[in-house]
C-alpha cells in the first residue's frame, strides 16, 4: 500500500481491490495485532436447523432459494451465527470459510468503540463525554471545533462536513484511504449546525481515535487486548488496521478484523450488561446508556439528512434510532433491541428479550429487505 500521496493511493487501492471493497480489504493495509485470551470460553453446542419464517429475495435476482444455507451462499453471505442463552444455535460458513476465519467488521468496529469510550471515562483518561473535543485537540481551536464536544462525536451530529462517494474527492473515501488520519482531521471543516442533524460520518472515529490515543496510556489497540479482548474469552487474534506504517493512526471507524465467534462473545458482553464470568469488563451505567434509545433523537427532523436515501428508510418507518454507535430497534413503545451494521451488510445483533446474538458477516448486502429485521424474525421464531 503506497503511503504518501493520497491519489496515489487511491489509484494502488482500486487496483488492488479490483474495484471492490470486500471484508478482506485489511491486507491492504498495515496492522496492529491484537492477542486473543489465554483462558478461551466456550458456547455450550445445541446447532439445529434453522427454518426461518421468510426468506428475502436476493438482491438483482427473482430466483427462489430452497435451503436456508443455499440462500446464505447465494447472498455472499460469508458466516452466519445465532447464540442463544449461551448456546450456539446455528453456526455456518460459507465458500470454504471456518471459525477460524477472519474478517474486517468495517463500521461494526464504530460499536466496539463505544465500550473502549465507556472504560476510558470510568478510569478517568477521558473526564467527560461533554468535553469539547479541542480539550484534547487544541490544534483545531480557532476553526469552531470548540463547540464539538465528544459526545456530538458519539451521535454523529457535528455538523462536520461529510460528503459519500465513491471518487477521491469525496470525505466518505478520504476517511478510508488517506495515508495520515490526522493531517486530514486539519481539512475538517464545520458545515451544518452542530447537533440539530444526524449525518454519519467517518470522520467523527477519526477525531475520537485521535482524542483516545492521546489520553490513554497506550495505544487504542493495545487498550483494546488489555481491558477487552484477552478478558472476554477470544479464541483467536483480532488485528486493527492503520492508515500508515509509520506513526499510523488506528483505524477505528472501520479497521478491526476478528473472527464471527470471538465478536459474538464482545455481543455476550453487551447482552450482560458489560460482565464477563462475573467480572465488570464495561460499566455497567456505560452499557445501558449507550443502548437506551427511548428517549433519543427526538429532535425535529434530526434525521432529515436521510429522509431522500434508501437506508434512512429505517428512521421513516419509526422503528430506527442511533446512539453511541450503535443502531436501535424499536420492537414495541417501551422496548429497543441493538445492532452494529457495516457496510456490505455486516451485522451484530443483540436481542436481551430472547436473551440472543445474532452475527451475520457478508462481501455484498446481498438482499432486497433490512438484515436486522430479517435477523430478528429468525431470533424470535427459535
Amino acid at each position: 500500500m503506497i503511503e504518501s500521496n493520497y491519489y496515489l493511493r487511491f489509484l494502488s487501492y482500486v487496483i488492488q481491490s479490483r474495484f471492490k471493497q470486500t471484508v478482506f480489504d485489511y491486507k491492504l493495509f498495515h496492522k496492529n495485532k491484537i492477542e486473543s485470551s489465554e483462558t478461551p470460553f466456550g458456547f455450550e453446542d445445541a446447532k439445529k436447523e434453522i427454518n426461518p419464517p421468510h426468506k428475502p429475495l436476493l438482491l438483482n435476482s427473482k430466483e427462489k432459494t430452497t435451503s436456508f444455507e443455499e440462500f446464505l451462499e447465494k447472498s455472499q453471505t460469508l458466516a452466519f451465527i445465532i447464540i442463544k442463552d449461551d448456546k450456539v444455535i446455528y453456526e455456518n460458513y460459507c465458500s470454504g470459510f471456518n471459525r477460524s476465519s477472519q474478517f474486517q467488521l468495517f463500521s461494526i468496529s464504530k460499536s466496539i468503540t463505544t465500550a473502549m469510550v465507556g472504560i476510558a471515562l470510568e478510569e478517568q483518561y477521558l473526564e467527560n463525554i461533554n468535553d469539547p473535543v479541542t480539550k484534547y485537540l487544541p490544534m483545531l481551536n480557532k476553526k469552531g471545533f470548540e463547540k464539538i464536544t465528544i459526545n456530538n462525536l458519539l451521535q454523529m451530529h457535528s455538523g462536520i462536513k461529510f460528503t459519500e462517494g465513491f471518487v477521491p474527492w469525496k470525505e466518505m473515501v478520504k476517511s478510508y484511504l488517506h495515508p495520515n488520519g490526522r493531517k486530514l482531521s486539519r481539512q475538517m471543516i464545520i458545515a451544518d449546525e452542530i447537533g440539530k442533524f444526524f449525518h454519519y460520518s467517518d470522520y467523527h472515529l477519526i477525531l475520537l481515535t485521535m482524542i483516545l490515543e492521546t489520553v490513554l496510556p497506550v495505544t487504542p489497540s493495545q487498550y483494546f487486548q488489555e481491558m477487552i479482548w484477552k478478558k472476554i474469552g477470544t479464541e483467536f487474534s483480532a488485528y486493527l488496521c492503520l492508515d500508515n506504517s509509520k506513526n499510523g493512526l488506528e483505524k477505528l471507524e472501520s479497521g478491526i478484523v476478528c473472527s464471527p465467534i470471538d465478536l459474538a462473545k464482545f455481543g455476550r458482553l453487551f447482552l450482560n450488561n458489560g460482565m464477563h464470568e462475573n467480572n465488570q469488563i464495561v460499566p455497567s451505567g456505560w452499557i445501558k446508556e449507550s443502548t437506551d434509545f427511548i428517549a433519543t433523537n427526538s429532535i425535529p427532523n434530526y434525521f432529515d439528512y436521510y429522509k431522500n436515501r434508501s437506508w434512512g428508510n429505517w428512521f421513516k418507518t419509526g422503528k430506527g434510532a442511533y446512539k453511541n454507535y450503535w443502531w436501535g430497534y424499536k420492537i414495541d413503545e417501551s422496548y429497543f433491541e441493538y445492532f452494529a451494521m457495516g457496510i456490505l451488510g455486516q451485522i451484530l445483533y443483540v436481542s436481551p428479550k430472547q436473551n440472543a446474538i445474532a452475527i451475520r458477516i457478508g462481501n455484498n448486502w446481498g438482499i432486497k429487505g433490512w438484515w436486522p429485521s430479517f435477523i430478528k424474525d429468525i431470533i424470535y421464531s427459535i
